[in-house]
Formats: C-alpha cells, structure tokens, sequence
C-alpha cells in the first residue's frame, strides 16, 4: 500500500472520529494538502501540474478512505 493511502485512511479516521462523519470540504482539502511533497514554489508549468495532480489524487484518496470508513462504521 503507497504511503499516501495509509496517510489518507489515517486522516480519514481522524476526520470521523474528531470532526465530524461528514466533514466539511475545505477542511478535506487542507488535509490534502499536507500530503503534497512539498517543492517550494513551482516554478514550470511542468511542476505545477505535478502538484495539482498530487493534490486531487490526496484528496481523493481521502475521500475514499473515509467512505470506506463510514460503511465499516455505521
């Protein structure tokens, strides 16, 4: 399993259990954002499109973990 899936169920979990069973997107998203390899400032379109894709590929993972989460919960 890639690093960033285990990251994501772990903030999954903690969404969940601390938040909220339906945490608000913004938060989703500053999590997300933890997960980015962090690069300073993306200079190349290159770059920035890399750190996009991490982003919305984080975020997802997260969303799917924590859908996992609920069905195993409720």
């Amino acid at each position: 399993m890639h690093p960033s899936t285990i990251d994501a169920e772990t903030i999954a979990a903690k969404l969940y259990n601390e938040v909220s069973h339906h945490p608000p997107p913004w938060m989703i998203d500053l999590y997300a954002a933890t997960l980015v390899p962090k690069i300073g400032f993306a200079k190349t379109g290159e770059e920035i499109k890399r750190t996009q894709k991490d982003f919305l590929e984080s975020r997802n993972a997260i969303i799917a973990a924590l859908a996992t989460y609920r069905s195993h919960s409720d």
